[in-house]
């Protein structure tokens, strides 16, 4: 929609519907993409108040792209959210502003985050966000887990690893874990109470996992892991950590000899 054509829209409506509609259409001349949102959002509230005609409702879907917003950051914007995440935006946006970035400098300098600080993320709803409810996830989408993203990098603030511990572990855990460790370990990470980590990364391989060397052999009921691992987002905290080790030197490639181990924090060797 052309902003000129979506400003006389909204005048149009507005006169109709809002008392103080004078003051407000007259913002909507010149330049009036950058109040598009603004106006719109104003506009659902009094309709839905005012009990408008079912013609208005269609500006309900009125969301401007970023490029027609004043900003990168505006709430309200990009076709692919709704309002419950403008809702859920609002809140992780003030969880980073208020529970992060006053202690961030500090973190930097400690060269780690506190605990506290996962505790409060997971009373806030922004761990496991995208962990179904039925596994001791929140249940939300994955738009949901992308504003977590969002805002995280908006803040300037990378020490908090919650999105490794959220989308990238503990998603490992909720396919491939047996119901008992879904039982145990979930509901825990998405609380804050236990945090995790990946250990990929190799000193002599990298990123590459077809250039692994730390192995798993079996010792009766255990396995044994002998191996270094480097660049562990959360490692120094972590209470659960998901290691890449070759269990089948024979496979037709390095890839199909690979395994994943949970390692729990108080496991013999754990450090």
């Amino acid at each position: 929609v052309k902003s000129n054509n979506m400003a006389a829209t909204v005048r149009t409506v507005l006169s109709r519907v809002l008392p103080q509609r004078g003051a407000i259409a007259a913002n909507l001349t010149a330049n009036s993409s950058s109040r598009l949102a603004a106006a719109s959002s104003v506009l659902l509230h009094r309709c839905r108040s005012s009990g408008a005609p079912e013609e208005y409702a269609t500006l309900e879907m009125f969301r401007p792209e970023t490029t027609s917003a004043p900003s990168l950051t505006e709430i309200g914007t990009r076709r692919i959210f709704q309002e419950e995440h403008d809702i859920y935006r609002s809140s992780a946006r003030k969880f980073w502003a208020e529970e992060v970035v006053p202690h961030h400098p500090k973190w930097e300098k400690e060269g780690q985050v506190s605990r506290e600080v996962w505790l409060k993320a997971g009373e806030q709803g922004l761990l496991g966000v995208n962990t179904a409810e039925e596994l001791g996830g929140i249940g939300a989408d994955l738009l949901s887990a992308a504003i977590g993203w969002e805002e995280q990098s908006y803040s300037n603030c990378s020490g908090p690893g919650f999105a490794l511990h959220s989308d990238i572990v503990m998603p490992y855990i909720a396919k491939y874990g047996s119901p008992g460790q879904q039982e145990k370990y979930l509901p825990d990470m998405t609380a804050g109470r236990k945090i995790g980590a990946i250990a990929m990364t190799e000193p002599g391989a990298g990123s590459d996992l077809q250039g692994v060397r730390t192995n798993a052999k079996k010792d009766g009921e255990d396995w044994i892991l002998n191996g270094s691992k480097v660049f562990i987002t959360n490692g120094w905290m972590a209470d659960v950590i998901i290691v890449v080790a070759i269990t089948n030197t024979q496979a037709k490639s390095a890839a199909h000899g690979i395994s994943l181990f949970l390692v729990e924090e108080g496991m013999p060797g754990f450090k």
